[in-house]
């Protein structure tokens, strides 16, 4: 409650004038290390208990909701009124022109700027944000009476209920800024003006030089900020003894949960609950106060507080570029107009800066700390706390990237020359077209997981073809194939690139957590906790003899083997160390000496804290090529005087290759590193083989986090390379007609429809073990999603009013009034055993009335 007497969401005391919602503690969580009064017992923190969907393993995720009798989302947008999204435009351009010689030559200058200001605000707008689950919590955190680690006071009057939780609380503003300079000049020399031969002339044709510059400069500027928490007049919310954190930590941030229906408690189908509507609450905002519950380690009792909510900025991402370009094109008629040629060159030079920001918090730079500490409120001036330091907000003078390409465009158009030669049959017209041209997209900063940098992408794309009519243009045919090759396309492996290392963080925190639990009790009386102040720690490192526990069994050997806080009996003795700084260094050593070289895995005493620390790798991503070709066919043809009909029939096949030729090795290397027998194992063991969270109740194993968060995602990447990509639907088609009554009473009248064809689409794979035995994605069989035909109709009346000085037009569109799929939901995902995960709305039915008067 506001006046922290009493525990509970419900309490009048939580209301405010913008209605009612709680927080309660920090992640919900009850921390007491033990009992005060008897040393020797540990027991496990206690949680907020909520249901979690069960999955299958490798590879399987839990499902999206599919029973709209639970939530109507096919009219409902669940995250309601809550989102917020506000842009403002800026725009400002000037054009100077000058035509010389009559129109054959000109000059065009333009100076065009322009600034896009946007703040955004949108929770629950995700997959993981709109997981609900049911709380089944039966006693509030901080509710066990008698310390014996089973919650026996304050009744948690929301049991059973469907919730939802928010971790984040981000609100974001960017900044785009465009300054663009362009000169554009040309000439055009037509032999008709300057030869008295008309033959000649028409041969030789028109001909037009076209020359660009531009100068552009792009500064993007993104801020993040969410609340953390604070106390003005208790302990500080950091403190080792509550949440082992500065404002950034996930510990501190401040977290929305929010109830969405009746109580679930007797149900016996998830399909029976039933969530209230969309969201409407408040959220917790910069400057609110809120009473909270904590377990106080230091104290051993419970404490009630008022905590403040603060602003904590995550680190900004701040960059320029600019991009100087030069081209020409030239454009050539001869044959009297029947040959149209066309060839240009063009060249790009892009400078990429970035600001001195890492894109997380790290060691102290050239440029100084990218985390600042910041001083607490005047009545408690010695706490600290940590934001990013905007003052790091400048560019450096030199680019961190250069990008330069160099490209050409080539085109031929040849139409039949039945004046030169003899008439085509049946009133036909025939051309044919060729179009190859090259493409260059300049990279900004990238750079391999090795720190190599990546060359920009490019590629090159051939068309070709030809268009006939028949009937004096009655009825047209149009052919065109297409190949379009790309190198050095931009992937981040569906997220598993940044994987390969984000996994040795996630184990360093882990420890580092146990670490800073345990930290605080290891001193004998009189000596400071806080390693910052004294260094005393790092004598009970060097001494550890001369010192005594003060009531923590978290380092006894014969607790549980479950407990949180224990170091010994889990990871630690399969693997054979006795200290914490023996179990980071062995985590280290299984860094590949190459990653560990970039990224520099350690951990460091940060605001009293140990913390995982690493280098940051801006611009980190991998690469692909890939090679696309297809087909279409266009078919426009008024088969009567009343009755148009058009056709269009596409086909598409992407093959990839030469994914992460990099990263994909590394990746395994990595895995084979983590597989490797520690040295100081006493029964051959390797970090693969043990737990991911020692000091946890997770019970998965560092092999199977590797595996499931990096190495099926890049495997799934890697092993599509050749094959062709099922995520793409091969075939698409488009058919629209119109009938127009020309006389009689219905004159004016006109009635058309359409019909769209989209092909199957892949949405998932079975699993197969590969050489090694771990499970691995069989994309030669992939379970596809359903095609899908939606059909239009419209109808148009049209006639003159005010004597023919104006024309009057109304005309209804019905959209998808027809669905092969109907009203019920598409599959756009599945499980390796086939089950649908995530389903895909059909698309809605749509009518529009529109009144047109043209004069």
């Amino acid at each position: 409650s506001v006046t922290a007497q009493q525990a509970g969401w419900n309490d009048p005391l939580t209301q405010n004038a913008l209605g009612g919602f709680g927080i309660q503690g920090i992640m919900a969580r009850f921390r007491p290390k033990g009992d005060p009064n008897d040393p020797s017992v540990s027991f496990a923190t206690q949680d907020v208990q909520w249901t979690n969907a069960a999955t299958g393993g490798t590879g399987f995720s839990a499902g999206s909701l599919n029973d709209r009798n639970v939530f109507d989302y096919h009219n409902l947008l669940f995250m309601g009124t809550t989102n917020e999204i506000t842009t403002e435009f800026d725009m400002h351009q000037v054009f100077l022109e000058q035509e010389l010689f009559g129109g054959r030559a000109g000059i065009e200058l333009a100076f065009d700027t322009q600034t896009r200001d946007q703040f955004e605000f949108t929770p629950f707008d995700t997959g993981a944000d709109k997981g609900i689950r049911l709380d089944i919590t039966q006693n509030l955190s901080a509710g066990d009476g008698n310390f014996d680690g089973v919650p026996d006071r304050l009744f948690n009057e929301n049991l059973g209920r469907p919730v939802v939780f928010w971790g984040d609380n981000w609100e974001r503003t960017r900044r785009n800024e465009q300054d663009t300079f362009r000169a554009t000049v040309f000439g055009t020399l037509d032999f008709a003006d300057v030869m008295s031969n008309d033959n000649a002339s028409r041969w030789l044709g028109k001909h037009t030089l076209t020359g660009l510059y531009e100068d552009r400069e792009n500064v993007n500027l993104t801020r993040q900020f969410r609340g953390s928490w604070w106390s003005d007049n208790g302990k500080w919310p950091g403190s080792a003894d509550i949440s082992n954190g500065l404002s950034d930590n996930f510990r501190r941030i401040v977290k929305t949960q929010v109830y969405t229906g009746p109580d679930a408690r007797g149900f016996t189908s998830a399909d029976q609950v039933r969530i209230d509507g969309y969201l409407t609450n408040p959220f917790p905002r910069i400057g609110d106060e809120y009473g909270i519950w904590y377990f106080d380690n230091g104290l051993q009792t419970d404490v009630q507080d008022i905590w403040r909510i603060i602003s904590n900025e995550n680190p900004a991402n701040f960059n320029k570029q600019t991009l100087t370009s030069e081209a020409f094109s030239l454009q050539s008629t001869f044959l009297d107009g029947h040959v149209v040629a066309l060839y240009a060159e063009r060249t790009d030079e892009q400078e990429a800066f970035l600001s001195p920001n890492p894109g997380g918090y790290g060691a102290a730079g050239p440029d100084g700390a990218t985390r600042i500490d910041l001083k607490g409120s005047p009545s408690n001036p010695a706490e600290i706390d940590g934001t990013y330091n905007t003052d790091l907000l400048f560019f450096p003078s030199t680019p961190n990237s250069i990008n330069e390409g160099d490209t050409k465009t080539k085109s031929l158009v040849v139409k039949f020359p039945e004046k030169y030669l003899f008439e085509l049959p049946f009133g036909m017209d025939l051309q044919g077209h060729y179009y190859e041209a090259d493409s260059f997209e300049p990279g900004g900063v990238g750079v391999n997981i090795l720190n190599e940098p990546l060359p920009s992408p490019s590629g090159v794309t051939e068309e070709k073809g030809f268009q006939m009519t028949l009937f004096e243009g009655k009825l047209s045919l149009r052919y065109n194939e297409f190949e379009t090759s790309l190198t050095n396309d931009r992937t981040n492996l569906q997220g598993g690139l940044g994987r390969i290392g984000a996994r040795i963080d996630f184990y360093l925190d882990r420890i580092t957590s146990a670490h800073n639990d345990t930290a605080t009790t290891l001193f004998p009386t009189g000596f400071s906790p806080d390693p910052n102040v004294t260094g005393d720690y790092a004598d009970f490192v060097a001494n550890p003899g001369n010192y005594t526990r003060t009531g923590d069994a978290a380092l006894t050997p014969d607790t549980v083997p479950d407990n949180r806080q224990r170091l010994s009996g889990t990871g630690a003795d399969i693997i054979g160390v006795s200290s914490f700084e023996e179990y980071y260094a062995v985590i280290q050593d299984a860094v590949l000496p190459e990653l560990q070289a970039i990224r520099n895995h350690r951990v460091e005493l940060i605001g009293g804290a140990w913390t995982d620390v690493v280098d940051p790798q801006p611009g980190l991503n991998s690469t692909r090529d890939f090679v696309s070709k297809g087909k279409e066919v266009d078919i426009v043809g008024q088969l009567t005087r009343n009755i148009t009909l058009s056709l269009n029939v596409a086909q598409q096949k992407t093959v990839t290759s030469n994914t992460a030729p990099v990263a994909a090795q590394i990746a395994l290397d990595q895995a084979a590193r983590l597989q490797r027998v520690v040295p100081s194992s006493p029964g051959g063991w390797a970090l693969w083989d043990t737990r991911a969270s020692p000091f946890q109740r997770e019970s998965d194993q560092v092999g199977a986090r590797f595996t499931n968060n990096a190495l099926r995602l890049i495997n799934l990447e890697t092993s599509l390379d050749g094959t062709q990509l099922p995520e793409q639907r091969e075939w698409r088609i488009n058919i629209n007609a119109r009938y127009d009554f020309l006389e009689g009473p219905f004159k004016g009248f006109q009635v058309g429809g359409g019909l769209r064809y989209q092909d199957k689409v892949a949405g998932g794979y079975p699993n197969i073990l590969d050489d090694l035995g771990e499970p691995a994605p069989d994309v030669t069989n992939p379970w596809f999603g359903p095609d899908d035909i939606n059909g239009d109709m419209f109808f148009r009346y049209r006639r003159p009013i005010m004597n023919d000085k104006a024309e009057w037009s109304v005309q209804l569109n019905a959209r998808n009034i027809y669905r092969k799929n109907g009203d019920d939901d598409i599959p756009i995902e599945f499980n390796p055993d086939g089950s649908v995960t995530f389903i895909r709305i059909p698309v809605e039915q749509q009518w529009f009335l529109t009144n047109t008067f043209s004069f």
